[in-house]
């Protein structure tokens, strides 16, 4: 699936999404929906622990309830 491009000028790019999204095309989705769904960017942590957004509180509860409508555990942090 080709990635929907980061808003706002964010950018960061993960070499072990490839290989990950390669065994894993779940993950694939998971990030592709919560983009769709208007998070600004959205970037597998390190090695694959776990996927991460950058939203508004806007965008906020549209993810929320999409991660919660999947079964997947989501947690919440803001800049300092």
């Amino acid at each position: 699936k080709k990635q929907k491009k980061p808003r706002i000028g964010m950018s960061i790019n993960n070499d072990f999404e490839l290989i990950v999204f390669n065994r894993h095309p779940d993950l694939l989705d998971v990030k592709s929906q919560m983009l769709a769904n208007g998070a600004f960017l959205v970037s597998l942590s390190g090695s694959g622990s776990c996927l991460y957004a950058v939203v508004d509180d806007n965008i906020k509860n549209k993810i929320l309830k999409y991660l919660t409508g999947i079964g997947a555990t989501y947690f919440d942090a803001e800049t300092v």
